[in-house]
């Protein structure tokens, strides 16, 4: 077998500027398997506020996470809590991001923390390093990301901080092959999201889904105002013609999900490729061939400010 050399490396620290976005360039000398994301941060609230936090807390204020290279291929564009509260890490007692916040309190100091697995493999697989992102075939690889304002953390404005200082850390796991040529990746990782708005109810809401590759997954996240709820789908269909791979009710795919890890509420989860806690194949995810058209069928129960996010997880074929 090729030996193959992994390094952990800082990459760069930003400043938290409410509603800012900000490109941090990744490095280019080895294959990309993680970017870790340390975000954190102290706050004052002003004298008299009082407020609550929405479900996500910290980690509701990284709006969007996207990965470009050659600044035109979009490895990754996805919301921050794909990679915290939804990681792929994030099974009982052995790791996943986290997130928290101090609750609003007059005229008190608080703080926050959060981190978030940015994963460019196939984390959970037999052969992780199979889809690394090979970036040194790319000439620039950037790192963007898009931060929220007070009001995505808090569901009373009056209680927006009037002094902050955060910072986001970025840390890097990558992969040295000493052949590269005998053992490249095979497939890479992509992930793309959507926000669907479901203040009325819809029995047959259709959803194309990409095809001419392979389907890992797809996770949901829904909440009215920012605060979690699992009332708002009430069930989930994925089909390509007379295919159909998924069939059930929302509470069905929970309970599949959790025969593996915790969910949070709110939080939801169709894998096309898991059978066990361990030891995903990558040959288990989905293959849509092309041309062909998946679609996502979504029953839904409407209410006031609802709204479900979505994130789908394929692989591309090198």
């Amino acid at each position: 077998m090729t030996a193959q050399i992994r390094t952990q490396q800082f990459v760069r620290q930003i400043a938290f500027v409410p509603g800012s976005v900000q490109t941090i360039e990744i490095p280019r000398m080895a294959d990309v398997e993680t970017l870790i994301l340390d975000f954190s941060g102290t706050l004052t609230y002003p004298a008299g506020a009082t407020g609550a936090l929405k479900s996500l807390s910290a980690q509701g204020l990284i709006q969007r996470v996207e990965l470009i290279c050659d600044g035109k291929i979009t490895v990754l564009s996805a919301p921050g809590w794909v990679f915290g509260v939804a990681s792929d890490r994030t099974f009982g007692g052995s790791g996943g991001g986290e997130t928290t916040m101090t609750e609003p309190a007059a005229n008190a100091a608080g703080v926050w923390s959060s981190q978030m697995y940015i994963d460019l493999m196939q984390f959970d697989g037999y052969r992780p390093k199979d889809s690394n992102l090979r970036v040194r075939n790319f000439s620039i690889v950037e790192l963007k990301i898009t931060f929220g304002t007070w009001s995505d953390v808090f569901v009373n404005p009056a209680s927006t901080p009037t002094v902050f200082a955060g910072t986001l850390a970025v840390d890097a796991n990558l992969c040295t092959e000493a052949d590269p040529e005998t053992s490249k990746p095979k497939f890479m990782v992509k992930r793309t999201s959507q926000i669907i708005d479901a203040t009325n109810s819809n029995s047959n809401y259709q959803i194309n889904l990409p095809a001419g590759n392979a389907i890992r997954s797809i996770k949901f996240l829904t909440h009215i105002n920012g605060v979690a709820t699992n009332s708002i789908i009430d069930s989930m269909t994925v089909s390509n013609g007379i295919d159909t791979r998924v069939q059930g009710t929302a509470r069905s795919f929970r309970n599949r999900v959790q025969g593996f890890k915790p969910l949070l509420v709110g939080l939801n989860e169709i894998d096309f490729a898991r059978q066990t806690r361990v030891g995903v194949l990558a040959s288990n995810a989905w293959s849509v061939p092309s041309p062909s058209q998946p679609v996502l069928t979504l029953r839904f129960t409407g209410q006031a400010n609802a709204r479900i996010e979505m994130v789908v997880t394929e692989y591309v074929g090198a």
